[in-house]
């Protein structure tokens, strides 16, 4: 991005810059710093408020958040990949934390001076979630986006890195003075170490009030530097005891950078070169950019540290927040993959939808090229009609025709079965037959000497495949008139098929018929057995 903006949030001031990094060095295009009074997120709220209403601050921000509230350290974790070294990394930031790792947003970046080789430090910063939600709060209600958080001290280290003489004045030690906040930010070789400290007095003495006030100013401006002096000593001497790298940076460097204020900077690095004893230089922002001539010697170095990683990536490229962009942008994935699905399956619906009306206007199309032939059929000559209509006549006389060539001697076969079938003892007084397609249904009645008669009349009949029904309707036992002895008078439902039946019907009234032999036989052989 050719032109970003740098946000830092400090102890006592809220400070952005906007950068164009086209040119090399790059140009600072403005910078705006607005007092912070309290700590509370009103406050905090009127500053970036004040602050955006002096910048045209349009893109997304690099935020940097205070020292005080975060923790930058190098781990070494033991790691065999570093595709998977995220839970080892985790592990060794637990030990620098005094609360758990699950409160904290965390980042780490592989430290490498030059971006090129390899080193198994890594540097990591996190801060507790609460205060970087409220930092997030108070921009958002300020209306700045942002799209990245810093650590000020990664960013001052940044700044300096980015400088020419940087490369070779290595392990180097940065103190940077804001407000009563004072950080030693140590980088070496194998990696970059940050130790803040809140003075116990006021960095500045405050001004005397008399006719003396000249004397007695100098004398608590003295009194201030030597307070000062034996502070930075004492918090020298205790790093020195924290960290090995702090004694290096004492024996190897010849000169500690000082970063602060025009005023405050020049204290700050007097009162540094008698508490290390080591020669001190100024990191002033004009090292870093292009000024303008209204811009005055405000300290802008962290803010132009984070407004650089704004612009590309930075030798500690750290952003607190990256997490949850990554997870924003799976989640507007799965929206996206989520409307698309719906998406398509609409589309599925409406192509089924369009099939379905181009089939329905297909057939409409069918039939009504039928409604035209009819149509046209209806329009030809009367004698091909009257043809027509005569053929059709025909063919059912003939179909007719043919029915009763095949049926008619049904009728009288039928009689002459049923009367070769009566036994001896049975005769018959009515027998009524009619036709109807496709049977010949009648009643039989007439009388018999006795049960056994009519049941032999009625299995002679039933063996027969073509009489499809006989069922006898009722026997009754009676005198007859003439001869004065007792009969069983018997009506009997019959019915016959027309046409003669099939094959399978045939074979299964072979079937009926031995079964009805079989059930004759058992009474006979019933009544020899009782006999013997």
């Amino acid at each position: 991005m050719a032109v970003s903006v740098g946000l830092e949030i400090g102890t006592t001031a809220v400070r952005a810059v906007v950068l164009d990094s086209r040119n090399k060095p790059p140009q600072l295009l403005a910078a705006v710093t607005a007092p912070l009074s309290g700590s509370s997120g009103d406050e905090l709220v009127r500053a970036i408020q004040q602050v955006r209403r002096s910048l045209p601050i349009r893109s997304p921000v690099i935020l940097g958040l205070p020292t005080s509230a975060a923790i930058v350290t190098t781990v070494q974790p033991l790691v065999v990949s570093r595709a998977r070294s995220e839970l080892a990394v985790s592990f060794e930031l637990q030990q620098h934390l005094p609360y758990e790792a699950a409160q904290a947003a965390w980042h780490y970046q592989w430290f490498s001076l030059n971006g090129q080789s390899k080193s198994s430090a890594a540097v990591v910063a996190a801060v507790k979630h609460a205060v970087l939600q409220e930092r997030l709060t108070a921009c958002q209600r300020a209306g700045v986006a942002v799209k990245g958080v810093q650590i000020n001290a990664v960013a001052v280290a940044n700044a300096w890195l980015s400088t020419p003489t940087a490369g070779g004045a290595l392990p180097s030690l940065i103190v940077r003075c804001d407000g009563r906040l004072v950080e030693w930010i140590v980088i070496t070789a194998g990696g970059l170490y940050v130790f803040p400290h809140l003075l116990p007095f006021p960095s500045a003495p405050s001004p005397p009030s008399g006719a003396a006030g000249g004397i007695i100013q100098a004398g608590l401006a003295q009194a201030h530097e030597d307070q000062m002096v034996t502070w930075l000593k004492s918090s020298w001497e205790g790093l020195q005891n924290s960290l090995t790298a702090a004694a290096t940076t004492l024996a190897s460097t010849p000169t500690v950078w000082c970063v602060g204020g025009a005023e405050a900077g020049q204290q700050l690095g007097a009162c540094l070169q008698r508490a290390v004893g080591a020669p001190v230089q100024s990191l002033a922002t004009t090292a870093l950019a292009r000024l303008p001539a209204q811009i005055g010697g405000d300290d802008f170095v962290a803010t132009c540290g984070l407004a650089f990683q704004g612009a590309g990536p930075t030798r500690v490229s750290l952003n607190l927040i990256q997490g949850m962009l990554r997870r924003r942008h799976a989640a507007r994935l799965h929206l996206g993959a989520q409307f698309i699905g719906v998406l398509a399956a609409l589309l599925a619906a409406l192509w089924s939808a369009a099939g379905i009306v181009t089939s329905l206007h297909a057939r409409e199309a069918v039939v009504e090229a039928y409604r035209k032939e009819e149509h046209s059929y209806q329009l030809l000559r009367p004698e091909v009609r009257s043809i027509r209509r005569h053929q059709a006549h025909l063919e059912a006389r003939l179909t007719q025709l043919e029915f009763l060539a095949r049926t008619h001697d049904r009728m009288s076969r039928s009689l002459l079965y049923l009367t070769e079938t009566l036994p001896d003892s049975l005769w018959l007084t009515m027998l009524d037959l009619s036709k109807s397609i496709p049977h010949i249904t009648g009643t039989l009645e007439g009388y018999a000497q006795s049960f056994q008669g009519v049941t032999q009349f009625i299995d002679r009949v039933k063996a027969e495949p073509e009489w499809v029904t006989v069922k006898p309707q009722a026997t009754n036992v009676m005198t007859d008139p003439t001869t004065r002895t007792e009969v069983v008078a018997f009506a009997i439902q019959v019915q016959r098929l027309l046409e003669a039946p099939s094959a399978t019907d045939a074979s299964a009234g072979a079937e009926k018929t031995q079964k009805a032999e079989e059930g004759h036989r058992r009474p006979q052989k019933a009544k020899k057995a009782k006999k013997k």
